[in-house]
């Protein structure tokens, strides 16, 4: 009751200094000075918004976007298809006729230079190296009996040298069947992989002549370095030196580039096409390229480490008198350029305009010369989004 009645008591003189207390401390509070600041952003911005689109609504000048022209490096590409050839492959035949005896290795097998692959039975050339191996221990044999009875006087000199060339005759001949005998055993002329194996144990064996085709018994390719073949138009062969660098893509690994140089330029041009050879050499070291395979080679003709450079949608004109327009001062400026190399994204401007000036990019697309336009910044263009957005609410 007391409370009820103090209440009752008090005046609205009274109450009025505590609700003025009461706000205060709200405001000084922290959640207060938020929403205080929160109220003062949107504010803000909304008188933002609505000036520029009243600046846009009162302005009749077109508005342009503008890019500085940056430095960047770029290259001129020239990209043909092109075949992988193996730099070393050789084609390994019999140098003697037999039956095949035996296989040490099969395709896609490794070799070294001088490992065995195959053996080879030639029952001729076994007893040929051992008549001539039997002939040679004969007739060195004389020799040194003859030796001591020339000392001797026993014999002539002449009957001596007569010895001495059977001996040496006998010697020549046991080399050449050596020889025969060590071409039974078929090893590989360098380090590389067997690309391919002709024949099986059993078969018969026939050496390769001049006179009489025969076939390989193994193909042996060295992939470690590969070789590019591409033919290159006449119109731009004269760009392509020997040693210009050389890209390689290939379906089977389409997110990785292999890289050349380009070691030989074929003098002699194709008459059906219009085309000259070029060979470029690939190091290969983890094997993943093979030879046969198709690619596509991009040769680089040209490399800027610091051009000058322009999106292309910024380039006007016809291709042999290009311009730009530079905005200055609120003035749409004509200037003619020279451009150099380009890609599919930017253009070298060689001449015209520098580092510093404001190229047109979009907008005005019936820009003349000494035109007034409404350079629109990066925050403008900002801004006058969030207008947009407003007005469709």
């Amino acid at each position: 009751m007391n409370a009820e009645a103090e209440k009752e008591d008090m005046s609205p003189r009274d109450i009025a200094p505590n609700w003025k207390t009461q706000c205060l401390a709200i405001v000084r509070s922290k959640a207060g000075l938020a929403v205080m600041a929160v109220m003062g952003v949107l504010i803000a911005v909304r008188v933002i918004v609505t000036r520029v689109a009243l600046d846009r609504k009162t302005s009749d000048l077109p508005m342009v976007s503008v890019v500085a022209p940056n430095y960047q490096p770029m290259e001129k590409l020239l990209k043909l298809p092109a075949d992988v050839e193996g730099l070393r492959q050789a084609s390994i035949y019999a140098h003697v006729d037999g039956y095949l005896k035996k296989l040490y290795v099969d395709e896609g097998d490794e070799v070294k230079a001088g490992q065995l692959m195959a053996d080879i039975d030639a029952p001729d050339i076994v007893q040929a190296y051992n008549r001539a191996k039997a002939d040679d221990d004969f007739q060195q044999a004389t020799k040194q009996r003859y030796e001591q009875l020339v000392k001797g006087q026993v014999i002539s000199e002449q009957e001596y040298d007569d010895i001495v060339a059977k001996a040496a005759e006998a010697r020549a001949a046991l080399q050449n069947a050596a020889a025969n005998m060590a071409y039974t055993h078929i090893v590989a002329p360098f380090s590389g992989q067997v690309a391919r194996r002709f024949n099986y144990p059993g078969d018969l064996i026939t050496k390769a002549t001049e006179n009489q085709s025969a076939k390989p018994i193994f193909i042996v390719v060295d992939e470690s370095v590969l070789r590019v073949s591409l033919d290159v138009p006449q119109i731009d062969v004269e760009q392509v030196r020997v040693g210009s660098r050389v890209d390689i893509s290939v379906d089977s690994f389409p997110n990785r580039v292999f890289q050349g140089k380009v070691t030989r330029i074929d003098d002699l041009m194709k008459e059906g096409t219009k085309t000259r050879r070029v060979l470029a050499d690939i190091e290969n070291p983890d094997g993943r390229l093979h030879a046969g395979m198709f690619g596509t080679a991009a040769i680089i003709v040209e490399h800027k480490e610091r051009a000058l450079t322009l999106p292309r949608e910024a380039l006007r004109g016809e291709e042999d008198n290009p311009f730009v327009f530079v905005a200055k001062d609120g003035v749409a400026k004509r200037v003619p350029v020279k451009v150099g190399l380009n890609t599919i994204t930017d253009v070298e401007i060689v001449s015209g305009v520098s580092g510093g000036d404001q190229v047109i990019l979009q907008g005005g697309s019936a820009l003349a010369d000494g035109m007034k336009v409404d350079v629109q910044t990066p925050a403008a263009a900002a801004a006058a989004k969030k207008a947009d957005e407003a007005e469709a609410q």
